[in-house]
C-alpha cells in the first residue's frame, strides 16, 4: 500500500443513472478478470497516497452499496457516502462527495469518475504530488503534454 498524504481525498463518483447503458449499469459490468468497472476504479485509488478514497453512491442503487459495503477491499480509508440529491445531477455528488471529504480533514480533493478504470494510480500520485507543490487553487486540471 501507498504512503498516504495528508490531506488529499479521491472522490469516486458512481452516483449516476448509467443511462447510455441501460438497463444494465456499467459500473456493476465485470471485465475479462471478474472484477466490475467500480471495484477496478476504486482498488486502483487505493494504492494512490490519498488519505481518503470516497465513493459517491446514489440513495436508489442498492447493488452499488452492496458492491462498496461487500466486495471492496478492507481498508480504513475507504469510505462511501450517499448523494440524497443524485437526480439532479453531477453537481449533486460532487456536493455530497466534498462535504462528506471536509467532514473528514481532507483540504484537497482529486475528483474521478468511476467508469474510468483505466487511470492509474502513477497518475493520480502525480496530481497529488503537484498539488502539494503549489498553493491550492480553487480547482486545477491535468495538462496533456506532448
Amino acid at each position: 500500500m501507498a504512503e498516504a498524504a495528508a490531506t488529499v481525498a479521491v472522490l469516486v463518483l458512481a452516483a449516476g443513472r448509467s443511462s447510455r447503458t441501460a438497463p444494465a449499469h456499467k459500473l456493476l459490468a465485470p471485465d475479462a478478470t471478474g472484477q466490475t468497472m467500480l471495484a477496478r476504479t476504486v482498488n486502483t485509488a487505493l494504492l494512490s497516497r490519498a488519505a481518503h478514497i470516497i465513493v459517491v453512491v446514489p440513495p436508489n442503487q442498492p447493488d452499488l452499496h452492496h458492491l462498496v459495503q461487500t466486495t471492496m477491499p478492507t481498508d480504513p480509508r475507504l469510505h462511501s457516502c450517499t448523494a440524497h440529491n443524485a437526480a439532479q445531477g453531477l453537481s449533486a455528488s460532487l456536493k455530497a462527495g466534498v462535504a462528506y471529504a471536509e467532514n473528514l480533514g481532507a483540504q484537497a480533493v482529486l475528483v474521478c469518475l468511476g467508469d474510468m478504470p483505466l487511470v492509474s494510480a502513477t497518475l493520480m500520485n502525480a496530481l497529488i504530488a503537484t498539488q502539494a507543490l503549489v498553493p491550492p487553487p480553487p480547482a486545477a486540471a491535468p495538462e496533456l503534454v506532448g
